[in-house]
């Protein structure tokens, strides 16, 4: 009988350990996970005039199997009132191979555009002879939008 009621307790306190006690934040600081930093740049210009475009929504979104496509990468951006735009993210998670930028105006008057770039990531501090982080990825890509 006694045997049984140790065999039931250590097996409740095993489940609570293994519920709790291996799913703190603390395992990520102690083990850690892969690195990487994103900078994604460009311009929007019309078409025709190739006059930079201002206030054009740039959304950077994954382009992987496992991610979540509706979910962007990257926060929301708009373009300057010289046509730039600039985006950098860094993940403390897997960092992405392959990205969907998507250029659009909200006001109606230009189509949307969009384009998947593959990332090349080079070594920085966080990564040198490092083979778990990733280092760092920049990609410049430009939109030419043309008016409806």
């Amino acid at each position: 009988m006694k045997t049984t009621f140790r065999s039931g307790i250590n097996s409740l306190i095993a489940l609570v350990l293994g519920l709790f006690g291996f799913g703190c934040s603390a395992c990520l600081c102690k083990y850690g996970v892969p690195h990487g930093d994103i900078d994604v740049s460009g311009t929007v210009t019309d078409q025709e005039s190739k006059q930079p475009i201002e206030n054009i929504r740039i959304t950077i979104k994954s382009n992987e199997e496992y991610a979540h496509y509706d979910e962007p990468a990257f926060p929301e951006t708009y373009t300057e009132t010289d046509g730039r735009y600039h985006a950098g993210h860094s993940y403390e998670s897997w960092p992405f191979s392959q990205l969907k930028i998507v250029a659009e105006d909200t006001s109606g008057v230009y189509g949307a555009d969009s384009t998947i770039v593959n990332l090349e990531y080079k070594e920085d501090a966080h990564s040198l002879g490092d083979s778990w982080n990733k280092g760092k990825a920049s990609v410049r890509q430009d939109f030419q939008l043309k008016k409806k």
